[in-house]
């Protein structure tokens, strides 16, 4: 139809499945813009990080910075990217956390086992790694029973699919956080120039608003 939306709404999968671009408000904030795939894999922000899908962060220490490793409890995690030194925190996705050791998954972390919750052909879970809960889920198998909570196990992951929570795009997606920007405020006789500043801030690259073909939408 070639019609501009701008859709507003608090329902995410809504907006991940419908949207080209989707623009996350923080207290009246733009946290970060940019397609569904990089609101979800690439967050750029902790609230960011925290309100779009199920998230867990992990507190590290870049122990080089030069080469990109992270030290997580007693593990190594080898990001294979230059770091900032000192602190840093990282986030994994739950369908990206492995029971025990798995191929292609090279760092492994200590768990306790803390949460146990059988679902059928999935077993959703929740493990204590130092001061940090993940939750992550595991599909059924007949010959493995799952474990109980207690339990000690080992988590797998990629170091290649840890977030640095903050860190700057590649491919210059990210939304440039600033704290001390004034939140948009609405005003008389301004909805039309206020929705066409939101639509080039969707899509910068399009200065006529009225060429995009496609859907914004906005999560508050």
């Amino acid at each position: 139809l070639g019609i501009t939306t701008i859709f507003v709404t608090h329902d995410q999968e809504e907006a991940l499945s419908l949207s080209d671009r989707v623009v996350v408000m923080n207290g009246g904030i733009a946290d970060q813009i940019g397609t569904p795939f990089e609101i979800y894999n690439r967050p750029a922000t902790r609230f960011v990080a925290n309100f779009v899908g199920t998230l867990n962060l992990l507190e590290g220490t870049v122990t080089d910075a030069a080469r990109g490793h992270v030290r997580i409890g007693e593990a190594i995690a080898d990001l294979g990217r230059a770091l900032p030194p000192g602190s840093i925190t990282l986030a994994v996705r739950p369908e990206m956390i492995g029971l025990g050791p798995q191929p292609g998954r090279e760092t492994l972390l200590d768990g306790t086992i803390a949460e146990v919750a059988f679902l059928g052909s999935v077993i959703r879970l929740r493990a204590r790694v130092g001061d940090a809960t993940l939750a992550f889920d595991t599909f059924n198998s007949p010959d493995a029973p799952p474990p109980v909570a207690g339990a000690q196990v080992k988590l797998s992951l990629a170091a290649r699919e840890l977030l640095v929570i903050g860190e700057v795009l590649s491919d210059g997606g990210q939304f440039s956080h600033d704290r001390n920007a004034k939140p948009l405020q609405r005003r008389p006789g301004a909805d039309a120039g206020k929705l066409q500043q939101l639509w080039r801030a969707i899509d910068p690259a399009r200065q006529d608003h009225r060429a995009r073909r496609g859907v914004g939408a906005f999560l508050p």
